[in-house]
């Protein structure tokens, strides 16, 4: 049986809206380091088609640009196969990509049998992912900064979400990454 791991950035306050950030967000080559660890070997990405629509031609123009420093990143992003969930789109126009809509518990726990999955985000699709209990993983990195309001990813739980810690770690331009399993 594989897992879905759910790698979000967030800041201090909770607030995954990374557009507050602006051009605060850090990144460096440790923390790409890390991100390329945390994505191989994984079967799929998932993505909401918010996200998608931002993500994916952002990493393949870094993919194409083997002077970037962050290539080898962008090459893993754009070579492993995407999930985008989404109900209004009908087409992908990514390659590598395919689209599911319908019903997320199903179409998920039919794909975590055989597989590792990933997700990225959005917000409102990983809201409803931990809202139905499907992730196995969480690594939410925290950016150095609050965003005072703003969107939160774990509005949809019930009661409180227990989670078993696994492992912290702390990145140049003070980055922290926190790793946590359900109990």
């Amino acid at each position: 049986m594989g897992k879905l791991t759910l790698h979000m950035n967030t800041m201090l306050d909770g607030v995954a809206s990374i557009e507050r950030l602006g051009n605060n967000m850090v990144m460096n080559a440790e923390l790409s380091e890390y991100l390329v660890r945390n994505l191989e070997g994984k079967d799929y990405i998932l993505l909401g088609s918010k996200t998608a629509e931002e993500l994916i031609p952002y990493w393949a123009k870094v993919a194409a640009n083997t002077g970037d420093p962050y290539h080898a990143l962008g090459k893993l992003i754009t070579d492993t196969p995407k999930i985008v969930f989404s109900n209004h789109l009908r087409n992908s126009k990514w390659d590598n990509t395919t689209l599911e809509n319908g019903d997320i518990t199903e179409k998920i726990n039919a794909l975590k049998v055989k597989n590792d999955l990933l997700v990225y985000g959005g917000i409102s699709f990983v809201r409803s992912l931990i809202g139905h209990g499907l992730v196995d993983e969480y690594i939410i990195l925290v950016q150095p900064a609050a965003g005072g309001g703003g969107d939160n990813i774990f509005t949809e739980i019930k009661d409180a979400l227990p989670l078993q810690f696994k492992e912290s770690k702390v990145f140049p331009g003070g980055l922290v990454s926190l790793n946590y399993t359900n109990k």
